[in-house]
């Protein structure tokens, strides 16, 4: 009979420990899914569409004989945003003069639920002169920098809500 109940012990706690095992797996593969989600269909869906924008159409700037011109609420048609209604950027005040900074009014909530929020740096002197980007890396040369914020969830308070960051540099 005692040895009953010592090999029924045996077996619990081996039971009890394969179930903590297990949970655990479980929640690191969500995890792991999450941030699936918030870089591969939010970010990298936000930063194509910055980079769509930047280099094929003027919606941020205009370039005349040399001189560049900034419009103040350029409207990005992407990320499956109503055509007639798109996604304002709101140009935003920068420190230094020679960057101009776009963000997106908030988050926006795509089809799937999840969210992403962008952001466009353009770098004034870069952008006109080629010789006035010095530097060792690709930042440091950079005329444009996109980023985009995805989330996995369009409720940030959820504590599974995962971030992921997305970015591309435009250099010579």
């Amino acid at each position: 009979m005692l040895y009953a109940i010592l090999l029924a012990g045996a077996v619990l706690s081996i039971g009890m420990i394969l179930m903590d095992i297990i949970t655990k797996q479980l929640v690191l593969s969500s995890i792991n899914r999450n941030s699936e989600i918030s870089y591969y269909y939010s970010a990298h869906s936000g930063r194509e569409c910055l980079k769509y924008y930047i280099s094929n159409t003027d919606e941020f700037y205009i370039d005349e004989d040399g001189t560049i011109n900034y419009f103040p609420n350029p409207t990005l048609r992407c990320l499956g945003a109503d055509s007639a209604l798109g996604i304002t950027m709101t140009q935003i005040e920068s420190t230094d003069p020679n960057k101009i900074i776009y963000t997106s009014s908030g988050n926006i909530s795509l089809s799937n639920g999840t969210a992403v929020f962008l952001k466009v740096e353009f770098r004034k002197a870069c952008q006109l002169k080629r010789q006035d980007c010095t530097g060792e890396t690709a930042i440091d040369k950079a005329w444009a920098i996109a980023q985009a914020d995805g989330f996995n969830l369009a409720d940030l308070n959820n504590p599974r809500a995962t971030k992921r960051t997305a970015i591309s540099v435009f250099s010579w």
